[in-house]
């Protein structure tokens, strides 16, 4: 089972939020948004390194466009360190107008001027690469009508452009939507429903049909990660409580609560990132706060 060994405030000051953790090329790299408060439409990404997982270097801006940047996701496809974001902005009596972006780095420091990725107000998530391509989520919200929401399926061959693959969920208001592709090729995709249990999807090659298991639980902003040879799922936990950070196991069939990092409370939370540590230790982060002041955390875990 998993223990929490260390947990640790990384970067505070204004609102920091929406993390995300890859480790390539012998480093860690750590990316999040930081802006003056949750909605506000000053959000841009900063990026920070380590080459241990203990001591970061001091973050740097790598994405800030005149909207608000957000959620951003980070992986490498040849040879390149991409991140990918939501901007978003209002027009109008709309708050909430999104443009899935993309930005990468060659050479680690200097990053291209983030290039629209894919149609407008859909939200991208955190790409996954198998048979030489990449695959990715993005869900399409609707103020008014939950049955317009979707989430669908996209690929890509270069990270920067991505093409329509099929439909994975409609309806509920589905959003936030996490991958990963089973040893079979399988792929899986645990869905965000708004107010509602989260779902199970699965789909064979070519991934156009998919099956459907309710989780029995609701986890909003889904990460999935093999650690320890174990398949874990971390996330919001949501309840008529509040929200808290907790993760979950794979048992072959459904997903079963292992742990949870930090307690159900009234409170702002999660977006997590996921990466394996050597002795069999794993390294999260989140973030965690309200309003104005929400901080970035990395905690260590032990798979005892």
């Amino acid at each position: 089972m998993l223990k929490v060994v260390k947990k640790s405030k990384l970067y505070e000051g204004q609102h920091n939020a929406f993390t995300d953790l890859l480790f390539g090329q012998q480093k860690f790299y750590l990316a999040f948004r930081n802006g003056a408060n949750h909605l506000s439409y000053d959000g841009k990404i900063l990026l920070t390194r380590s080459p241990d997982g203990k001591d970061w270097s001091e973050p740097q801006i790598i994405i800030n466009t005149p909207t608000d940047d957000r959620d951003p996701k980070l992986y490498f496809f040849k040879e390149k360190l991409f991140c990918t974001i939501q901007t978003r902005w209002a027009e109008g009596a709309e708050h909430h107008r999104r443009l899935p972006m993309v930005s990468y780095t060659s050479d680690g420091k200097t990053w291209s001027t983030p290039a629209q990725c894919f149609e407008k107000d859909y939200v991208p998530w955190r790409p996954k690469e198998t048979r030489g391509l990449l695959y990715n989520t993005f869900y399409r919200y609707h103020r008014e009508d939950p049955a317009l929401w979707q989430v669908v399926l996209a690929k890509s061959w270069d990270g920067l452009r991505w093409e329509y693959v099929s439909t994975i969920y409609q309806g509920d208001c589905a959003n936030e939507t996490e991958l990963h592709f089973r040893k079979d090729g399988t792929m899986m995709a645990v869905v965000r429903r708004q107010n509602k249990t989260s779902v199970l999807a699965s789909a064979p090659f070519p991934y156009s049909k998919w099956n459907y298991q309710d989780l029995g639980f609701c986890v909003h902003a889904p990460c999935l990660k093999m650690v320890n040879g174990k398949l874990l799922l971390a996330g919001r936990e949501y309840t008529p409580s509040g929200a808290g950070v907790s993760l979950w196991a794979f048992d072959g069939k459904s997903f079963v609560k292992e742990l949870e990092i930090e307690e159900i409370a009234q409170q702002d939370c999660s977006y997590c990132g996921l990466e394996q540590l050597p002795d069999n230790c794993c390294l999260l982060s989140y973030y965690k706060g309200t309003g104005s002041d929400a901080s970035i955390w990395l905690a260590i875990l032990e798979d005892s």
